[in-house]
């Protein structure tokens, strides 16, 4: 991976999840590290907007591989993905609202509170400007814009994976 830059978690997500730094690349992927540089999470978003990205987890004798695809269309966003083998989708109307169960069914609640207190270091990160040189798309605004709904209606719903997969594929293709 070659390194853009390193940023330290913050005390919250060290305490939570033992992820002490990340590190983003210039190919829109990023790694997160805990103590003795132990690889804990790896994300990867496609260079296609309708592609499939991969996100894998290793964290408290936990292993995770999740492939996923996101596609936008006038009624709502859907998020395809197979969770260690198992099929699962994840929609949000066109208004952002969640439309069936989310992830609860396919990925461990404690999954979803390590994104929980990720979150917020993420969100911090996105506009740094050590991610110049990802890969920066604009696309249509409708699609950009089901993306922004989609991503509200995850927040609400406390989809934090969710958050997670849209909020990459907005800043790799919107911003």
């Amino acid at each position: 991976m070659t390194s853009i830059r390193r940023v330290e978690a913050s005390a919250a997500t060290q305490a939570a999840t033992g992820i002490t730094h990340f590190v983003f690349d210039a190919s829109s992927g990023w790694k997160a590290f805990g103590h003795n540089d132990a690889e804990i999470l790896t994300g990867v978003v496609s260079k296609e907007k309708s592609g499939k990205s991969v996100l894998r987890l290793d964290i408290h004798g936990k292993h995770v591989e999740i492939t996923y695809s996101i596609k936008v269309d006038n009624n709502s966003v859907v998020i395809d993905a197979v969770v260690n083998g198992t099929p699962s989708k994840v929609a949000f109307s066109k208004e952002g609202g969640l439309i069936g169960e989310g992830f609860n069914k396919t990925v461990d609640p404690a999954i979803n509170e390590i994104f929980r207190s990720m979150h917020s270091d993420l969100m911090a990160l996105r506009d740094a400007p050590s991610r110049e040189g990802t890969l920066r798309l604009v696309v249509d605004s409708n699609w950009c814009g089901g993306l922004s709904d989609a991503i509200a209606g995850a927040r609400a719903a406390k989809e934090w994976l969710s958050v997670y997969f849209l909020t990459n594929s907005y800043d790799c293709w919107c911003r």
